[in-house]
């Protein structure tokens, strides 16, 4: 079931990536349509009587197979276990504008808000461990985001988070939250974003002139102490 869960979840995104890159052709008999093994399943979540999503902005799966939506409503993140009954809404307060989240290997749940210009920690139990960036107040100094896009994870649990709507960088933090580095201006140099939109250990993905840099060995440019 949760093999099941996470094809469903990552179906959307690469049917779009598949669409995206299908080139355009003027004859219907030369086009290819990708086949998908993947089964779409009718009414899955089952929201509260008179809930419905708004705007879903992102979706994660844990290990246990409980899957987690951002979304624009009033209750902003809510959990469903493997079947897609509704478990909880979680932590409803800190939340302005969605934008993405992600679990970790602990399970803990993160979330970016373009809205809050802050990224959360949230552990399984619902209680906010970590805060970066200063709610509700964008800038492009070390201490504040300008509407932070997505966040990653290394394997010594360094949190790397793409400030990418308003400053076009990406930004290095240790576990407990303290800056390491900082690396990116909005451009087409090197080391220049145009806009930072997700990040793993290795990839940034990018909106604009180039959707995707890899730095395999990257040394960044602007260094940011603390």
């Amino acid at each position: 079931m949760q093999h099941r869960l996470s094809n469903l979840v990552c179906s959307f995104s690469i049917l779009t990536a598949l669409l995206t890159a299908a080139p355009v052709s003027s004859s219907h008999s030369e086009e290819v349509i990708p086949r998908l093994n993947y089964e779409a399943v009718p009414d899955f979540f089952q929201l509260p009587s008179g809930e419905h999503f708004v705007e879903v902005a992102g979706i994660a799966v844990d290990s246990k197979g409980h899957v987690y939506v951002f979304h624009r409503g009033k209750r902003p993140l809510v959990e469903f276990d493997a079947s897609g009954k509704f478990i909880r809404s979680i932590a409803d307060d800190p939340f302005v504008t969605a934008h993405m989240v992600r679990v970790d290997a602990e399970d803990n749940i993160w979330t970016t808000d373009v809205g809050a210009h802050v990224v959360l920690k949230v552990s399984p139990e619902g209680r906010v461990l970590l805060s970066l960036g200063r709610m509700r107040i964008p800038g492009d100094d070390v201490l504040h985001f300008n509407q932070p896009i997505d966040v990653a994870f290394d394997r010594d649990r360094n949190i790397y988070v793409a400030d990418g709507e308003g400053n076009s960088r990406v930004l290095k933090f240790n576990k407990y939250g303290n800056l390491l580095l900082a690396w990116g201006m909005k451009g087409s140099g090197p080391g220049q974003f145009d806009l930072p939109l997700n990040r793993n250990r290795r990839r940034s993905g990018l909106r604009g002139r180039s959707r995707e840099r890899a730095y395999p060995d990257f040394r960044p440019e602007w260094p940011v102490s603390p």
